[in-house]
């Protein structure tokens, strides 16, 4: 009932009555509940936002097995959501849940290989993560995976273990480090329509996307590799 409240499947859409039956579920000790209602803290949906409850629910579903809140947790240790900023906790959490099939923690463990963050760099391995997200559909993993993949290679494909010294390589970490070096307001756009909540998104932050194509470009133009500005694109969105 909690999902149908929430996502008005069936029933009105009342974000408070979601809230109310995951909290039933919760603590009942439903992994599945502390789940749902961790994403309404995270989101501000029904509830005001809270990181740091959002990070405890995550945790006791994780340790259940939870695998998608396992996932959750390693993007708040990524962060810095709701405690510690630790990467590589979040490596370690990511890792967890990637080797269960979770396609966002192998999307979150490649990028943070290919960048270098919270671990040595090994862009051949976050890759094999990002192809095997993208298998699995994840759109994101798929345009990213694709952008890689087209960068010209002068080498043959590393193995996971052997670090990779190819020009490839090289440009596919300065493409991601570009993408990040977005500001934060383009996260925190991007993120809410991740997210599915583009109606929070003040007429400001709508603007500011109109704008985000542009700077894109340049980053691509930096690379001196404009052609790549549609599916670098996806790195954002």
């Amino acid at each position: 009932l909690g999902v149908a409240y929430a996502l008005g499947s069936g029933r009105p859409k009342d974000e408070e009555k979601a809230v109310a039956y995951y909290q039933h579920a919760a603590d009942t000790g439903s992994a599945i509940g502390q789940y749902f209602l961790g994403t309404m803290y995270e989101r501000g949906l029904g509830v005001p936002q809270d990181h740091s409850q959002a990070f405890r629910l995550y945790a006791k579903a994780s340790t259940q097995g939870h695998t998608s809140s396992t996932t959750r947790l390693g993007l708040a240790y990524q962060a810095g959501n709701g405690t510690r900023k630790d990467p590589q906790r979040a490596i370690t959490l990511f890792r967890k849940a990637a080797e269960l099939g979770d396609d966002l923690a192998q999307l979150s463990l490649g990028l943070m290989l290919v960048r270098g963050e919270g671990t040595s760099e090994n862009v051949a391995e976050g890759m094999q993560w990002i192809g095997k997200a993208a298998d699995q559909g994840n759109a994101r993993a798929k345009e990213i995976y694709a952008t890689l993949e087209s960068l010209p290679d002068t080498t043959q494909k590393a193995e996971p273990a052997a670090p990779s010294t190819s020009s490839r390589t090289a440009k596919a970490s300065e493409i991601v480090r570009a993408i990040d070096n977005l500001s934060e307001n383009a996260e925190r756009v991007i993120v809410a329509l991740i997210e599915g909540d583009g109606r929070r998104l003040s007429a400001g932050n709508m603007t500011f996307l109109g704008g985000l194509a542009g700077g894109l470009t340049s980053q691509c133009q930096a690379l001196e590799n404009p052609g790549k500005m549609t599916a670098l694109t996806a790195f954002a969105t």
